[in-house]
């Protein structure tokens, strides 16, 4: 199965999911009411805030790359850019959607042929980016569920992925090392 074609394809269909449902809401109202009876309406976008959550969660090790990135495009303004935010995990998220399933498929290979293959470059490399920056943001948001209970689920999730991607390419790396050759003598 070609998980790093599918995998990416199921990313993209629940973020266009997370955008469809925060714009289906849309704004709400609340209302205030003072002792003395006036009333005031202020507009309230409750699903905004959680489908960035959500987008958050589902593309953790991209969290880590896209925040400096907000930082970066609001430069002295105060209040954060929730579209950069939302739409820079959904395309740094793609990345580490394929890298995982291109993992998945060497899995898969080599559960099949029992052969451990050459690990890439690139396979070596989001692992050993990848796992530190979860690690980072699952210490970030608790892993308790006390900040946020969908990231802290989907960081036990990338907790677990994320690992065994490193000590997959770790085994590739053993296997397949440069033994230096020495003249006998």
């Amino acid at each position: 199965m070609r998980f790093r074609i599918w995998l990416p394809i199921a990313q993209t269909v629940a973020m266009l999911w997370l955008t469809w449902s925060a714009l289906e809401h849309g704004p709400r109202k609340f209302v205030l009411r003072a002792p003395d009876g006036l009333e005031s309406t202020i507009p309230v976008h409750h699903a905004a805030p959680r489908a960035l959550e959500w987008a958050q969660a589902i593309n953790l090790p991209a969290v880590p790359i896209v925040t400096p990135l907000e930082f970066a495009f609001r430069r002295a303004q105060g209040l954060p850019n929730y579209r950069i935010q939302f739409y820079g995990c959904w395309l740094v998220g793609l990345l580490c959607y394929y890298m995982t399933g291109r993992f998945a498929d060497e899995i898969l290979r080599w559960w099949k042929m029992r052969i451990l293959e050459r690990a890439p470059r690139d396979g070596v490399m989001f692992a050993l980016l990848a796992l530190p920056s979860t690690i980072l943001m699952a210490a970030a948001f608790g892993l308790n569920g006390h900040e946020s209970r969908v990231i802290s689920a989907w960081a036990i999730v990338w907790l677990g992925i994320t690992s065994a991607d490193f000590i997959f390419r770790v085994a590739q790396l053993i296997r397949h090392r440069r033994r230096p050759d020495f003249p006998r003598g």
